[in-house]
């Protein structure tokens, strides 16, 4: 009797698909069944991740089988920075649109699969900047990965079209501004998701795809501009230069560069998630410095100057840090008294790793079971 053939790689590896773990909740089961398996057998031991980050799960015939994340890059390598070819000043402004394949996890056997984990790099590749845009606001046009060359070779990076481009000094990041040397070079991969991103980057002026209206909102704020008016009169107030920098288009009538009006501003910041906005704000700040949730502060607040549908002002029951005096997290409420219910949503909203261990303080009315 014939035994039965087993099915060639190529036709499994066509089965397997990868999908995004949402970011939003970070104490979810997937989440937290994710960062556990990273934890125990990444050779890192560790789920943290710094600045933006996306993570992505493949799966086979509903069971997984790799774990990838993506962050953001190194702050200054020197093989980068030589093959990208900008400036400091440059690579300052437009590191954002370089990430970091920061954790790559192969959860099934190897030997059996020897072509799956440049299957599965290949497939986040393919949908890596759309899915930065939707997350994050913006594409990215280069991945770089470190490799450990005294425990892997990099195979999958060079199937996948990745370039070796040197060593690494041998340091790592021990904190927000601060590097350590652990004595362990590795080989930095750049890959490129768009032709010419190398060069893209090292231009005198990004192309406009490139550059959204984020750039001249954060601008105006910093001038003091506090309305969409206030934005427009800010702006008009921009040389030629300026506006040219701040990638604003020309005006084919006046054949000059044109300051964004206040319908423009309207309509972009109409449609940023507010809460969403929020979280991600909180996020970045707890994974700059792990001191910033140390201590924390619960309070509500109403909102000066705000008004929701029903005329009443709106307000916030927020986890301010003691350390930053800024809002890590904001959950709305109704009124002073809907706090109790409130604030085990909003302290959900705070990675528990990050929160293990810290001191939280809050008003007198929680001392009771529901908080």
């Amino acid at each position: 009797m014939l035994k039965p053939k087993k099915p060639l790689e190529s036709s499994i590896l066509r089965r397997i698909t990868v999908r995004l773990v949402p970011a939003q909740d970070c104490q979810s089961p997937e989440r937290e069944r994710f960062d556990r398996l990273l934890e125990e057998k990444h050779y890192l031991q560790s789920a943290r991740l710094g600045g933006q980050s996306l993570r992505y799960v493949a799966e086979l015939d509903g069971q997984w089988v790799a774990l990838i994340t993506f962050s953001a890059a190194a702050l200054n390598i020197k093989a980068r920075e030589k093959k990208i070819g900008w400036t400091p000043r440059q690579r300052a402004r437009r590191l954002g649109f370089v990430v970091n394949n920061s954790r790559f996890l192969v959860l099934s056997d190897r030997q059996r699969y020897p072509n799956l984990a440049s299957r599965v790099l290949a497939l986040c590749l393919k949908r890596l900047s759309s899915d930065w845009s939707l997350c994050w606001g913006h594409p990215v046009v280069l991945v770089e990965s470190f490799v450990d060359e005294s425990h892997y070779r990099g195979t999958c990076y060079r199937a996948c079209n990745f370039e070796a481009v040197g060593l690494t000094g041998g340091y790592g990041r021990s904190s927000r501004d601060f590097y350590e040397e652990h004595g362990q070079p590795k080989q930095l991969y750049l890959r490129e998701l768009r032709k010419g991103a190398a060069s893209i980057l090292r231009r005198a002026r990004l192309p406009d795809w490139l550059i959204e209206h984020e750039e001249r909102i954060g601008m105006a704020m910093l001038m003091g501009a506090g309305s969409y008016k206030g934005f427009e009169d800010v702006c008009g107030r921009f040389t030629q230069r300026q506006l040219r920098a701040l990638g604003c288009r020309i005006n084919p009538k006046t054949d000059r560069y044109a300051a964004p009006s206040d319908t423009t501003f309207f309509r972009n910041l109409n449609g940023v998630d507010a809460s969403k906005f929020d979280l991600l704000v909180g996020q970045w700040m707890m994974e700059q410095e792990i001191s910033v949730v140390e201590c924390l502060a619960v309070d509500g607040k109403t909102l000066r100057g705000s008004g929701r549908s029903d005329g009443k002002a709106l307000q916030l029951l927020s986890a301010v840090s003691h350390r930053l005096r800024l809002s890590l997290a904001q959950e709305p409420i109704e009124e002073k008294s809907n706090e109790i219910p409130a604030i085990k949503p909003l302290l959900k909203k705070i990675p528990r790793s990050l929160i293990a261990g810290s001191l939280i303080t809050a008003d007198a009315l929680h001392c009771q079971q529901e908080s």
